[in-house]
């Protein structure tokens, strides 16, 4: 093999940028993720509400099905749903869109452990002081379905971050607490 045949290039001056350049590309490269971010937030309230609007029009049994033909699992509806929860709460609405995007991630277990850690509020205990604003004398049903919830999540045999099963051991003792009560009850 001849040497003058095969360029002789040095990789470190073809891949190699001056100082002024790589800040020039770090901008345009935060602010097309920026951009990107604000799309995907505005896709994802879209989302949500037009999720929101289809739950109460499925009937029994048909809800998979819709998830379904709209293209979506049903473990996405779900995150949907929490996250349009959010929409209505004027608090969740005062935070930034990036406050927003995380809030996003956490509910779909994107988020890293310190993002929840974080956060000023935990919008999950401001979605449950929501919901029992909302319906205080429908405590029995709201039992059950969350009930029934919880054991269909302890047989969840998918990935699960360590934030998750703090949460978890966090529920747990929640509902170790309320089934006490409804035990001394009987």
């Amino acid at each position: 093999m001849r040497n003058d045949i095969i360029p002789i290039v040095s990789p470190p001056a073809i891949v190699r940028a001056d100082a002024e350049g790589l800040a020039v590309l770090a901008t345009r490269v935060r602010e097309r993720e920026a951009r990107n971010r604000t799309d995907q937030l505005e896709h994802v309230k879209k989302q949500a509400a037009d999720v929101w609007a289809a739950r109460p029009q499925a009937e029994r049994g048909e809800w998979g099905a819709w998830c379904e033909k709209a293209g979506i699992s049903l473990w996405a509806a779900g995150c949907y749903q929490r996250f349009a929860k959010l929409l209505v709460n004027q608090q969740f609405l005062s935070l930034t869109p990036d406050q927003q995007w995380a809030e996003w991630q956490r509910i779909c277990g994107n988020a890293r452990a310190e993002n929840k850690d974080d956060q000023d509020t935990d919008l999950d205990d401001l979605e449950d002081e929501e919901e029992a604003r909302e319906e205080p004398g429908n405590n029995r049903k709201a039992f059950l379905v969350r009930a029934d919830t919880a054991i269909k999540c302890a047989q969840h045999s998918g990935w699960v971050t360590r934030a998750c099963a703090r949460h978890a051991r966090r529920v747990a003792a929640v509902w170790s607490e309320l089934a006490d009560q409804v035990e001394s009850q009987l």
